[in-house]
């Protein structure tokens, strides 16, 4: 009998620990889950928290962005509107403020440089020489370049038959008129970019005018003082000219905008053409570019 009530006792104390191990077992599981479901409720609460700072960043940069993009378009417009007279101050930064931005602009005309598409092939020559093409190179290159362009304002003779389309490769987008990149003008045979890259520092695909001794880059000025002794008198003048604005000038925009918290610089190179629409002018090249 007493055995029996010694088994009994053990067994209703196996029972009541098996009880514990499982109380302290769902205790243990509700006590992860709430750890877990924390863990998961930190990771929302710390991305949703990211996502918020990444769109206010967004946010900011897109509206310092919009205010230097709308202050280079007051300055293309103020520019048309003082057509044919450049105002003063070109090349200087001019500050202002509009409403919570810090905005600085500066204007300028892009001069000096040589355009493939309207000078004189003796120019071209000449600048090539000076950019230390060799002569040879530099008698055959030119006249490709001179030849294929076509340029009707200048009156040039059509290209030899032998220059076709599809002779040219797959990179030129040439139709015989004004050259639209440097690699138009490399994929022509008989220039190549070794000749390209020696006369790109001096080459301006959107400058319409004759460049000047004084304004002139200075292989462009060793070019036009190599004309000048050679008896060339060209289209080219030596003394400087005020700049004047009208159809085809190049001109490029830079914007500066700040706020109390950043900055952004954006940049227009951009062509004036007054009779244009719905803008007056023809973009090259509209960028965000390094804060100076």
């Amino acid at each position: 009998m007493g055995l029996f009530r010694g088994v009994s006792t053990w067994q209703r104390s196996d029972k009541r620990q098996s009880k514990d191990s499982e109380a302290g077992f769902a205790l243990l599981l509700v006590l992860w889950t709430l750890a877990f479901l924390a863990l998961i409720g930190t990771h929302v609460l710390l991305q949703g928290r990211s996502m918020v700072v990444n769109a206010s960043a967004r946010q900011q940069h897109v509206a310092l962005e919009l205010a230097a993009d709308s202050a280079i378009r007051q300055e293309l417009y103020g520019l048309v509107l003082a057509s044919p007279h450049a105002p003063s101050g070109l090349g200087a930064w001019h500050e202002r403020e509009d409403g919570l931005f810090h905005v600085m602009v500066r204007v300028h005309l892009e001069r000096g440089r040589i355009n493939p598409s309207v000078i004189s092939r003796d120019l071209l020559l000449a600048v090539m020489v000076s950019s230390g093409v060799p002569a040879q190179d530099a008698e055959r290159a030119s006249s490709v370049l001179y030849g294929w362009r076509g340029h009707p304002l200048l009156g040039a003779s059509p290209p030899p038959g032998s220059f076709v389309p599809a002779d040219m490769g797959a990179r030129c987008m040439l139709t015989h008129g004004p050259f639209h990149s440097l690699d138009d003008m490399a994929s022509l045979p008989g220039v190549g970019w070794g000749v390209v890259q020696r006369i790109a520092p001096a080459v301006s695909l959107s400058q319409m005018q004759y460049p000047t001794n004084a304004e002139a880059v200075p292989v462009v000025q060793v070019a036009l003082k190599r004309l000048h002794h050679l008896g060339y008198s060209g289209a080219f003048g030596s003394e400087a000219q005020p700049p004047m604005l009208g159809g085809g000038v190049s001109v490029i925009v830079d914007a500066l905008v700040r706020d109390e918290q950043g900055a952004e610089q954006r940049r227009a190179n951009v062509v004036l053409m007054p009779d244009a629409e719905p803008e007056p002018w023809h973009v090259l090249r509209w960028e965000t570019v390094p804060v100076e």
